[in-house]
């Protein structure tokens, strides 16, 4: 059992903050949600490769999110200033 709890948990944190459930997480980044439930319950140790894949995934979901959010403000900025 690997059991790295800072690792196991930063991974399960972030996946959490982005709000993806194991499936969705397991979608973005081509692993399986029975292997990100391992990873973040720390039974098994990451290989290099695959947190490459996890984190570019968690990535990218937080840029598009970023975006999102971005243009929401905008939006809102500019009815608050042609009011």
């Amino acid at each position: 059992m690997f059991n790295n709890n800072l690792e196991s948990k930063g991974i399960a944190y972030v996946r959490r903050a982005l709000g993806l459930s194991l499936r969705e997480a397991a979608t973005l980044s081509g692993i399986s949600h029975e292997q990100i439930r391992r990873l973040e319950a720390g039974v098994d140790r990451p290989r290099p490769e695959t947190k490459e894949l996890i984190l570019r995934a968690y990535s990218d979901m937080a840029a598009d999110k970023l975006q999102v959010a971005t243009k929401i403000i905008d939006e809102i900025a500019a009815i608050y200033h042609a009011a």
